[in-house]
């Protein structure tokens, strides 16, 4: 969103896309899979590293985070987006898995309230891999194709512009 807001752009079709803050939605994926005496080290370190800051000691449940790339995380941390949705001045469509359980619905239906003109298309057993979801929902298959419609979605979106 934020480089359609600096350049010329006719539209944008947001693919499973946090209308929440990222270390919301780390705390919600993070707290499924760790102690809850676990959880305060994981609300600081994640405070810190939105602030910017590093810390010395990592929670074992953000090393694997960590790992792929501290200076993006901290970056994708501080923006906020109903403040980027905001500042978007051209058509724009939110797609949305139904069965995405990294970015929910909640997601997409939170875009559209910072942004009224934006159109939020639900696809059914879509996963945050734009692929049909498994019952394995880290299960990566680059084999396996794009989830029913979503070709066809973002292709509407794009016409819908000319």
């Amino acid at each position: 969103m934020d480089v359609a807001s600096q350049r010329h752009a006719d539209a944008i079709v947001l693919l499973a896309t946090p209308g929440r803050g990222l270390d919301v939605i780390l705390r919600e994926q993070i707290a499924r899979h760790v102690e809850a005496h676990d959880l305060p080290a994981v609300e600081e370190t994640l405070a810190a590293w939105k602030a910017g800051r590093d810390v010395a000691m990592v929670p074992p449940s953000l090393q694997r985070i960590e790992r792929g790339g501290l200076e993006g995380l901290k970056s994708m941390l501080s923006l906020g987006p109903r403040a980027l949705a905001q500042r978007v001045s051209v058509p724009s469509t939110v797609v949305q898995g139904t069965d995405d359980v990294q970015v929910t619905t909640k997601d997409a239906e939170l875009l559209a309230l910072h942004h009224p003109s934006f159109r939020v298309r639900l696809i059914p057993g879509m996963a945050h891999s734009l692929k049909r979801s498994t019952n394995d929902p880290l299960r990566l298959s680059r084999s396996e194709p794009l989830a029913d419609g979503l070709v066809d979605i973002v292709v509407a979106a794009m016409r819908e512009t000319h």
